[in-house]
Formats: structure tokens, sequence, C-alpha cells
């Protein structure tokens, strides 16, 4: 199997579950017995709970252990890795990239913004992220949900009565990130993903990155071309962009050999190793979270109240 399919099969899968676990609640409920709301499935979840974890031990409302644990996954990967979780995992990174390639199977052109209007609109997302943290730290609520694409397609099975829990949510998942991406592939990642704002800086830290050769380079243009975020790998030695997703679909489509490949400084690895080493990370994390009983999916009392109160 190829990369490319195999990054499809895994995408697939995360979409594939995560759906499942989010009607499964919508049945069920959410607490011990039942299943985990999305909120204590999302990594942001546990950027925008930091603040009153460590200041006081105080889990905000949905939120729980689990989202926390998530997040330091997601970090640790894109550190290591690059932006993986973006290109491999993310169920909305998911949605706008195959609603893309829809469109293009049906005929509609895909199109870019002009530069002078791309590069500063990129930085949207880091004032959507300002807003989403910030607000919940001085709130003490997750002021983002009614607003959250992500908690509008977990809620999907709930028909009109999710619709109107949260009708901004659901506006900005069919407008935002899948609307606009039947024109702009990835739109939500380039311009407004909060969790990708916050990985971005990552990435130019990370150890593996999209290297090029110029010795096999032969210009062909093509993984320009195929960048989902409008990258040009054939214009420097290290793709060390903030956007780069780690999806290697740049590699994948260049023709020579050795010419485009991953890796650190001193070794290269290949589109699957760095994949399925991100995700293997993630799955891995979240194995030993469960067995040390660190992976919960609802907050437990302050410690203050079982003080008060042992029983």
């Amino acid at each position: 199997m190829n990369s490319s399919r195999l990054r499809i099969l895994i995408q697939g899968s995360f979409l594939a579950f995560m759906t499942w676990t989010g009607y499964r609640h919508q049945v069920l409920g959410g607490g011990p017995q039942g299943v985990p709301p999305v909120d204590a499935l999302c990594p942001l979840g546990g950027m925008e709970t930091l603040f009153g974890f460590l200041s006081s031990g105080t889990w905000l409302r949905r939120v729980a252990p689990s989202a926390l644990v998530l997040f330091v996954l997601v970090v640790a990967a894109t550190l290591l890795f690059g932006r993986v979780f973006c290109g491999w995992i993310c169920p909305l990174g998911t949605l706008g990239e195959w609603t893309a390639k829809i469109a293009r199977r049906a005929g509609i052109r895909r199109r870019e913004l002009p530069e002078a209007l791309d590069r500063p609109m990129r930085f949207m997302k880091l004032g959507v992220l300002a807003l989403v943290v910030g607000l919940a730290w001085k709130l003490g609520t997750l002021a983002w949900r009614p607003f959250d694409p992500w908690v509008a397609w977990m809620h999907l099975s709930a028909g009109l009565e999710g619709m109107t829990e949260a009708p901004w949510s659901f506006v900005v998942l069919f407008l935002a990130v899948i609307g606009a991406s039947l024109f702009i592939e990835r739109s939500w990642c380039r311009y407004l993903c909060p969790l990708g704002a916050l990985l971005a800086p990552l990435q130019k830290l990370s150890l593996v990155k999209v290297r090029r050769s110029e010795e096999h380079c032969i210009h062909c243009r093509l993984c320009g071309k195929s960048c989902p975020v409008r990258l040009d790998p054939e214009s420097m030695e290290v793709t060390t962009s903030a956007e780069c997703l780690a999806c290697g679909q740049c590699v994948e489509t260049c023709p020579r050999d050795k010419a485009l490949n991953f890796g650190t400084r001193s070794r290269t690895l290949s589109v699957t190793a760095v994949g399925l080493l991100g995700v293997g990370l993630f799955l891995g994390g979240y194995a030993l979270a469960r067995a040390s009983g660190h992976w919960k999916t609802y907050a437990p009392p302050p410690a203050s109240q079982v003080a008060q109160d042992p029983s």
C-alpha cells in the first residue's frame, strides 16, 4: 500500500470512529457510564482548561483529563515529526481535504486567493486561537463551543435539536470548513483553525521536515502544485514553513528519487514512516494513558472537594 492510500485509510478510520462516538454519545449520554462528549476528546480543550488545572486543579465544564492527554500527545508528535495530526488524523482536516477532492472530480475548479491577501489571512487563525483560549481562561467556560465546527459534526445525529443548541457551529461547519473547501483546499486549516495556529510554531521546531536535494531536483514544480496549503518546496532546501501539514503529498508527487524527502539533518524518512511514527506516538500515548489510569473522559471533582467529602 502506498503512502497516499495509507493516509486516506488512517484519515477515514479516525473520522469514522469519532463520528460513531458522537452518535453513541447522543444515544447513551455522557458520564462514567456513558460515552465521552466531544469536548473530552479534543486536544484544544486541553489547552483551554490548562490554566484552571494548573492554578486550582479544576477543569472547565465538559472538559476532562483525556483532553489534556491528547493535547500533550499532539504537541509531542508535532515537535518530533511535524504536523502529522493535521495531515493524517484531524477529522476536520479530513473533511476539508475530502471535500476538495470531491469538488475537483465534480468539475469545480480549484481557486487560490491572491498572495497579497493569502499571506495576511493566514494570521487570522492566531487571532481565533487568542480569542478561544483567552476567553476560556478569563471566563472559565468553553466560550468557543457555540461556534466550534467539530461540535456541530459530532452532533449531526441529534438533528434539529443539535442545530438549535449551537446553530452557529453548524454555520461554521458548512460554510467555513466544507463550503469554502469546495474552492480553496484546506481553507479552514489555512485561515481559521485555532489548533492549527497552536501547532504552527511547533512545526518550525520539529525535527522532521521536507528536504530537497538540488542535485536530484529537476524543477518540474509538481511538488508545489500538489501541496494542499500552497507551499513551494522547490524554492528551498528545507521546508521550514509553519503551514506544512506533514501530509507528504509533495514527496509522493516528486518524480525523482532522492529529490524530495522527509528527514532530519542526518537521516531520511519515507512518507509512510513519518505518518506511522506520528500516528503510532498518538495511539501509543493513548494506550499508555489508559493503562496508567490517566485517561479519564469525565472530570474528577476538585481536590478541595474530595478533602471535605472523602466518601
